[in-house]
C-alpha cells in the first residue's frame, strides 16, 4: 500500500485554542492533534510540518522555530 504524506507549509501552533474560523492544522496542540487524527482517518500515513518564521532577526526566527518544534512534539 502506498504511503500518503501530507506536507504542511502554514502550520502555526499556539498555547491557546484559536476560534472557529481557524485554518486547518493551526491552533492549540489539541486542535492540531485532532486535525492530524482526521488526516489519519482520511488515509494519511505521515504529516510533515515545514516550519519557518517571519521574525526579523535570525536569532528571533530560530527561537520561534524552536518554540514551534516544542509545541509540535506534543501533538503526537
Amino acid at each position: 500500500m502506498p504511503e500518503i504524506v501530507v506536507r504542511v507549509n502554514h502550520g502555526t501552533i499556539s498555547d491557546h485554542p484559536l476560534e472557529d474560523q481557524r485554518q486547518f492544522l493551526t491552533g492549540s496542540v489539541e486542535q492540531v492533534r485532532q486535525d492530524v487524527q482526521q488526516l489519519a482517518a482520511w488515509g494519511a500515513t505521515e504529516v510533515f510540518f515545514s516550519l519557518r518564521s517571519n521574525l526579523p532577526s535570525p536569532e528571533d526566527a530560530f527561537q520561534g522555530i524552536l518554540e514551534q518544534m516544542r509545541l509540535l512534539r506534543q501533538v503526537v
